[in-house]
């Protein structure tokens, strides 16, 4: 077992045992300044290492053993990518909400036209029809299901793994946001079934002065003496706003969960802080907007334990302005110092973009915005100078989040395409539970981190 820091804010944000791991792993260093092992050599740890040994070329029992075992924090967990298909139908059909036949997504009602919601298909049918037919046609429950995973997703012309997986959360946006502490709660079950400690959550709270705190967004090339006055009663706003969802969502969870009550679910028990998300493909001035109000966020409330950009990194928007956004970063670290940081970086691969792309931007995201924790960092050994950034993540104790089952379906980066000399990559759930994922990184023995013996576990998703 292992033992987390005694500082509570840095134990939350850095809790790390073995999957969402540091470069400082590769140094000679056998303890971070989190975690350090206190039962080596002991005779539990023996008897776990011999029961794991004489299952691990039995699959069905050692997925049983993974999913026994305690585990440690799970890391890098984006909420809306974390929830069933199935749940996301059944919100649906409590909204009332109908079904687009063209693309297998939702649509609010209220947002068709009558022109519009008159359309049909080219067999005459209609294009819009009631959730609820879900639950009465087998096919197009299945069909709903593929189209919001990657179950039975198979690449085709046009159509690349990369693109279904980040068109999918498009396609159930419109399941309303009343249903977070529901999403919150599934995971939680999940996680408490799996004996896991810890969850990281990224989310987006709803901003509904996003737009006017983008509008006030001044020219952005001068950081340096930017005037952060203006903000000041907008980002107030936004702060309570999200606060108060975050009020509504940890209120909606814990009824669910019965906590308090003599029969409480085990998920009460289980630590759950946020990650505020910032969406990297959107118009400068709104990510400036929406990363102030999270840097705010961050610093005033203790549940949200650090900010993180999302979309593609690769995506014509986020290529552009990626050196901005780490600048932007590092300003707003400069007004809040308190706010941690962890960012997508790295979560690129050679053919997806240019060669040059691979160049620098897990560089930039640890020297200049200052990240204490990378998600993805696949292309590391692409990036200049790859030896010197290493060696600075091992002395600064940058951990890198490494995960094996988006990795695989989003880049086609997989087994020793992975740089496990320098990374030891853990695992990652896209629709299958956590315990699959450590399931993975042991059965296929690609990963030079593949535990030998049984550890607490943290994930990277």
């Amino acid at each position: 077992m292992h033992k987390p820091c005694s500082s509570r804010g840095a134990a939350y944000f850095r809790l790390l045992i073995v999957s969402a791991v540091s470069f400082a792993a590769l140094s000679a260093s056998s303890c971070s300044d989190c975690l350090c092992s206190s039962e080596s050599g002991g005779r539990g740890e023996q008897a776990a290492s011999e029961a794991l040994d004489a299952v691990r070329s039995d699959p069905i029992r050692l997925r049983s053993f993974l999913f026994r075992m305690p585990k440690g924090a799970d890391l890098h967990n984006h909420l809306s990518g974390a929830v069933y298909a199935e749940s996301l139908i059944r919100a649906a059909v409590e909204d009332s909400l109908m079904i687009d036949l063209r693309s297998y997504a939702f649509v609010d009602p209220k947002q068709l036209t009558q022109e519009k919601a008159r359309d049909k298909l080219p067999d005459g049918q209609p294009r819009y029809i009631p959730a609820a037919k879900g639950y009465t046609d087998q096919g197009l429950f299945d069909a709903l299901v593929n189209s919001f995973s990657m179950r039975s997703f198979v690449p085709s012309a046009g159509i690349s793994s990369h693109d279904h997986f980040f068109d999918a959360f498009a396609k159930f946006g419109a399941v309303d946001r009343k249903h977070t502490g529901e999403w919150v709660d599934e995971v939680a079950k999940r996680a408490a079934a799996q004996n896991e400690q810890y969850l990281e959550l990224m989310q987006t709270p709803k901003l509904s002065n996003a737009e006017d705190l983008a509008k006030q967004t001044k020219a952005l090339d001068d950081l340096d003496h930017y005037d952060m006055k203006p903000f000041q009663v907008g980002v107030q706003k936004a702060v309570s706003e999200a606060q108060k969802e975050l009020d509504e969502i940890e209120t909606s969870r814990r009824l669910l969960a019965r906590c308090g009550a003599p029969d409480e679910s085990a998920t009460c028990k289980i630590e759950i802080r946020y990650i505020y998300q910032v969406p990297r493909g959107k118009p400068k001035e709104e990510v400036f907007a929406k990363a102030l109000v999270g840097f705010a966020l961050a610093s005033a409330d203790p549940r949200v334990v650090g900010i993180n950009f999302v979309m593609p990194e690769d995506g014509h928007t986020a290529l552009t302005d990626y050196e901005l956004h780490m600048h932007i970063v590092k300003f707003l670290r400069g007004h809040y110092p308190k706010a941690h940081v962890a960012l997508h970086a790295g979560e690129l691969a050679p053919g997806l973009v240019p060669g040059e792309e691979l160049c620098c931007h897990i560089q930039l995201a640890v020297e200049e915005a200052g990240a204490e924790r990378i998600g993805h960092g696949v292309d590391i050994m692409y990036e200049k100078n790859h030896d010197e950034l290493l060696k600075k993540m091992a002395a600064d104790h940058v951990m890198v989040e490494i995960n094996l089952s988006s990795n695989d379906l989003i880049l086609g980066v997989s087994g020793k395409d992975h740089p496990p000399r320098y990374i030891a990559d853990s695992a990652c759930p896209s629709r299958s539970p956590r315990t699959m994922k450590e399931f993975r990184a042991l059965i296929s023995r690609t990963s030079t981190c593949a535990p030998s013996k049984p550890t607490v576990f943290n994930t990277a998703i």
